[in-house]
């Protein structure tokens, strides 16, 4: 009898040892995810984003899609920042046909890689499902727009009739609690791109909207070097004057 206590004490010590140092190893992990979320910032990264997976709820994939310009080359860096104390996590970038372009995979990892990539849509697919307890950051610089996910109650997309006088789609947001009686107009100075689904993204990533309180408008249209009518061209200069 007197063994079975020593041992469950034993046991008890243990578990309060392991439990003790996971708590340690989680706040170590947080205070290094946020200090190398700084670094991007300060390496001037134009994507930055970070995972927390402490508990099974957070295994998972997730799939995020960003844009590169048509008809050139683009050369991106990525940033990989990882540590969990079980398992690995896997990370891909593929194209519009699935096809596997790059693959980083690891329990702990901080790589930098740089890809080229021609013009076009791209899928960056982070699987979590063989990690456990853990954190991930990652940075991408480059010339990417990232595709945004719009809340549907409260956006709605109007596209252009053949009746209407505008010619391209524009974005009407309500927000839950309107606070002022008025519409703002969101203007969309992506520049000179020849995929309209650019124009289309930088518009939707405009945050200005979530604080104004206000009915938004904003607009997704070629920059002026596009290849447009002279129609179309008088249309813009005409909106570019009543900014």
């Amino acid at each position: 009898m007197h063994r079975w206590k020593i041992i469950v004490l034993i046991l008890i010590i243990v578990i309060v040892i392991a439990f003790g140092g996971i708590i340690v190893f989680k706040n170590k992990t947080n205070a290094d995810l946020d200090k190398n979320h700084q670094r991007l910032i300060r390496e001037e990264y134009n994507i930055t984003l970070s995972f927390r997976y402490f508990s099974k709820v957070s295994n998972k994939i997730d799939i995020m899609e960003f844009l590169l310009p048509e008809g050139e080359t683009t050369s991106i860096s990525i940033d990989i920042w990882n540590r969990a104390l079980l398992g690995s996590i896997k990370i891909e970038i593929l194209d519009g046909k699935q096809n596997v372009l790059f693959r980083q995979f690891g329990r702990s990892m901080n790589r930098k890689n740089d890809i080229k990539l021609l013009g076009g849509s791209y899928q960056l697919k982070v699987d979590f499902t063989s990690a456990f307890f853990g954190a991930l950051g990652l940075g991408l610089k480059g010339d990417i727009v990232w595709c945004q996910s719009l809340d549907e109650s409260r956006f709605t997309e109007i596209s252009p009739g053949p009746e209407d006088e505008f010619h391209w789609p524009y974005f009407l947001y309500v927000p839950q609690e309107i606070k002022n009686a008025r519409l703002m107009i969101i203007p969309n100075n992506t520049g000179e791109f020849d995929d309209f689904r650019i124009h289309e993204e930088k518009a939707k990533a405009e945050k200005l909207y979530q604080y104004a309180g206000c009915v938004s408008s904003f607009k997704t249209y070629p920059g002026v070097g596009h290849t447009i009518t002279p129609e179309i061209q008088e249309d813009i200069v005409k909106f570019l004057l009543n900014l």
